[in-house]
């Protein structure tokens, strides 16, 4: 196992009277570290610190696009809803208004024609704003998920955060502060053991 080779390694190296304890202490807090960044591999699928730091920065900008989108397309679904039934309105108009026959029916046609093609893109805006919902409340569970993976790595000052929809950026910051401090962490105990 590796982890017994440098404990073996680490302890030949170690000289003098209080030694053991300072390498039982070091050896404590690197086997910390190590559980926590298998953690943070756990819950991101990814080994590679820079690509786990590269998912936070992503992420952050994937959330606003992803949030305004959904503004926009529900904007959009509502604008359309509201054409559909102006369209709706006309063609009862014009079914019961004065004139030919031939006129009024022709006007029929087509207000029916704007109002199917006005029905099925509302549709579509529909469809498309149901699949972005679901993709933001998929990405809004992997950061809870993150979160509380990394509960066990404290910060200074830390107040903690509960997971809502108004603090996910916040929450996602200091996932990436706590992954942050790790690598520090982790750096650190390297050149120490160099």
């Amino acid at each position: 196992d590796e982890r017994q080779l440098r404990d073996v390694t680490c302890t030949d190296q170690v000289a003098g009277p209080g030694g053991s304890d300072l390498v039982q202490d070091d050896r404590q807090k690197l086997d910390d570290y190590e559980d926590a960044f298998l953690a943070i591999k756990d819950a991101t699928g990814v080994a590679d610190v820079n690509e786990v730091i590269q998912k936070f920065l992503t992420q952050e900008d994937t959330h606003k696009s992803l949030t305004q989108l959904a503004k926009e397309r529900q904007s959009l679904v509502d604008k359309l809803t509201d054409e559909r039934s102006k369209f709706r309105l006309q063609v009862e108009e014009w079914k019961f208004s004065k004139g030919g026959a031939f006129n009024r029916r022709q006007a029929i046609d087509e207000r029916e024609k704007k109002l199917t093609d006005a029905s099925e893109k509302c549709a579509r805006s529909c469809a498309r704003h149901e699949r972005l919902a679901k993709l933001l409340i998929d990405m809004e569970a992997g950061i809870d998920h993150l979160a509380g993976r990394l509960v066990p790595v404290q910060l200074e000052n830390e107040r903690p955060l509960e997971m809502s929809d108004e603090n996910v950026e916040e929450v996602l910051t200091h996932c990436d502060m706590k992954i942050g401090e790790l690598l520090r962490l982790t750096q650190v105990n390297d050149v120490r053991m160099v």
